[in-house]
């Protein structure tokens, strides 16, 4: 039994797909699949019918690049890939074991097993076999027309062309980019070589980098030098152990532990070898470490300007300005006449927005302009930027929105906000509403029960629209706030492109749901009727009570399955998107509950799932902080939260599902770290 039926509707909340089918997955490459029962459909954008409801194809709608090209398919009987045309006929037979997109309209990649391994090849649009299947993988498959891709076979790599010659021997040790010039590693040594294999440096390099094209930085026998590209000769002796970037003509290098400067042009020392730590400002000016205590020289005339007397010093000049820590506390200098135009008083102070600076002193946060005028006073238990002309702050335990004099725009009346792009969602005595900081006002009134989950969107908008629950029903608003679809729906998803996914209940499901409850009041001992009754309420899309359900049923068994836990681990998520829950919160306890069910089951597919859920939106996330590091809205307190997640994700066990994200997890982590560290 199917619990609800969906379709499609656009903008005006016209129907644009009847809501008979089982589920749709929406599209975002091209392709809308549908399905009922075991039947699969599929329609492009504009809602042509590319294959009609059936159990011989399946349609890897998530594959890129599959606009205007032949469409990837699985025959599901023979569980075989080929290719068939936008109406539907079967142009390259279904005989690989897996088939990929076409890229540049012209090559596709497939894979067929030998000898219980699967290896790769390239086909053409007619199906012609360019390049057989001999190779272990490619990489860089978008460089195949341009230059060529990086094949490996055997364990070992080169570069062949779309032909299927091999242009760069197959003996490499690590993958390759192609391009003009190639770094490559053999023998556990690196060197260069062109677009067709000749050797620009010998593989005698223990590490290459930095690489602009002109000068390139190499270590050999573990000590750094820098070689001129055109010449080919040494230009930086091999004394250093360690070279920074270029930057403006100068290189920073450590020698003896201390770090000093050289200018490239003349080759000469132009910053001495004692500091510990050495940070280029921009402005010709050098912010350096001795003695533990940070200062500022003049790039050009390498005097002091700045005396040694900071614990910090900020490497991002604002404004002309730039932040100083002394004795604890936060000052600003001024570049240009080098003076405190900012006493050193304050326990934090942010970057500058529209000439807004936020500051700490006391345990309240207020706003400083350019000159260190304290515009907006410091009696504030919260603050926010103003990369608008509204900037959130909070105070006595509510939030509320004011301008960049200070004057309140709104009252402090809402108990959560969540700073999104230009909108963001407030939320007062539990209803939720919308607010835009570009505009300055209210544009919804917390009057809504919850809102819908936005993958990849914080502020709960995807083109334009904004799906919003109220009595249980879905609609969605637009931008300015007005309900452009009413509150109808049993089920939505958000809006991709002009179509969105709504659904309508299946009246069996509430007579299922009525009849594992009355099984309970009977037997409040009857676990498996718990577990189907929080099965029940997730298949409805109510993710509160399904978490609230299965919760209660491992509280009182907690071995009962790994799928009750990988079922919590999933409503976590959802609630946790859907901003039922404070994401961290949700997600941490979706993150225990996979631990859980993978104690118990180290496949768990459903666990798998849950995670890979959590991880890509933790990712997200991440990215989104770190976007802004170089220049907007930083938010170090998502930030801090994103890294107590991800230090929960590398204590996850390496099981099948946690493999691949372990490898990433502790990059990102030390990547915000560094973010943290670099804040203000």
């Amino acid at each position: 039994m199917e619990k609800i039926k969906y379709g499609l509707i656009d903008k005006t909340g016209k129907t644009a797909l009847p809501l008979i089918y089982d589920d749709i997955f929406n599209f975002s490459h091209g392709i809308i699949e549908v399905r009922s029962g075991n039947k699969h459909g599929y329609f492009d954008r504009q809602l042509k019918e590319i294959l009609p409801l059936t159990e011989k194809y399946w349609i890897n709608v998530l594959l890129d690049n599959i606009n205007d090209r032949p469409i990837p398919v699985k025959n599901v009987k023979t569980e075989r890939w080929g290719y068939i045309d936008w109406a539907g006929k079967e142009i390259i037979p279904c005989k690989y074991d897996m088939a990929f997109s076409f890229y540049d309209t012209d090559f596709a990649e497939v894979r067929m097993e030998s000898f219980s391994k699967e290896k790769s090849g390239f086909i053409d649009k007619t199906g012609n076999e360019i390049i057989p299947c001999i190779y272990d993988r490619f990489d860089y498959i978008s460089k195949l027309s341009e230059v060529g891709v990086c094949a490996k076979r055997n364990g070992k790599y080169g570069v062949i062309d779309k032909t299927g010659n091999v242009i760069i021997d197959i003996k490499y040790d690590d993958d390759i980019i192609p391009s003009k010039q190639m770094q490559v590693k053999l023998n556990g040594k690196y060197g260069l070589i062109d677009s067709v294999g000749n050797e620009i440096l010998p593989c005698i390099y223990d590490c290459i980098r930095n690489h602009d094209g002109t000068n390139i930085c190499v270590q050999l026998g573990g000590k750094w030098g820098m070689i001129d590209m055109e010449t080919k000769q040494q230009i930086v002796p091999f004394l250093y152990e360690d070279i920074d970037r270029m930057d403006e003509g100068v290189i920073s290098v450590i020698l003896d532990g201390k770090w000093g400067m050289i200018d490239m042009e003349t080759k000469q020392q132009i910053v001495p070898f004692l500091y510990e730590d050495i940070n280029r400002m921009n402005e010709g000016i050098i912010a350096v470490k001795l003695d533990g205590k940070w200062g500022m020289i003049n790039k050009e005339t390498k005097k002091q300007i700045v005396p040694f007397l900071y614990e910090n010093i900020n490497n991002r000049i604002t404004a002309g300005i730039i932040s100083v820590k002394l004795d604890g506390k936060w000052g600003m200098i001024e570049i240009k006449n080098l003076q405190n135009i900012i006493p050193v008083k304050y326990d934090e102070i942010d970057r500058f927005y529209n000439g807004r600076a936020v500051v700490l002193l006391n345990g309240k946060y207020g706003y400083i302009d350019e000159t260190g005028k304290e515009v907006i006073p410091c009696r504030y238990d919260e603050a926010k930027w103003f990369n608008f002309p509204a900037a959130r702050v909070k105070l006595n335990g509510k939030y509320g929105f004011i301008d960049e004099t200070g004057k309140n725009i709104t009252p402090f009346k809402y108990d959560e906000t969540y700073v999104g792009k230009k909108i963001e969602w407030t939320k007062s005595d539990g209803k939720y509403g919308f607010f835009d900081r570009a505009a300055k006002k209210e544009i919804v009134v917390p009057k809504y029960d919850n809102l819908g989950r936005a993958i990849n969107s914080i502020d709960g908008f995807r083109n334009g629209m904004a799906q919003v629950i109220l009595n249980g029903k879905h609609g969605y608003i637009d931008e300015t706030g007005k309900e452009v679809i009413p509150c109808q729906y049993d089920a939505a998803k958000y809006f991709e492109g002009d179509f969105a996914v709504v659904g309508v209940l299946n009246s069996d499901l509430l007579d299922t749901i009525r009849k594992y409850e009355k099984m309970l009041e009977q037997n409040p001992s009857d676990h498996e009727a718990r577990y189907k009754l929080a099965g029940s309420f997730h298949d409805m899309e109510n993710y509160k009570k399904s978490y609230d359900t299965v919760r209660q049923l491992l509280d009182l068994s907690p071995n009962y399955s790994a799928n009750a836990w990988a079922l919590r681990a999933q409503n976590a998520f959802l609630l946790g998107m859907m901003n039922e829950y404070p994401f961290d919160t949700a997600f941490a306890d979706g993150l225990y509950s996979c631990n859980r069910a993978f104690a118990m089951d180290n496949h768990c597919q459903n666990a798998g799932t849950a995670l890979v859920n959590i991880w890509g939106h933790v990712k997200y996330r991440a990215e989104d902080v770190l976007k802004t590091e170089a220049g907007k809205n930083p938010d170090t307190e998502q930030a801090e939260k994103l890294v107590r997640l991800l230090r929960q994700m590398e204590k996850m066990p390496p099981v099948q599902h946690t493999i691949t994200m372990l490898l990433e997890v502790g990059k990102l982590r030390m990547q915000l770290q560094m973010y943290l560290t670099f804040k203000i």
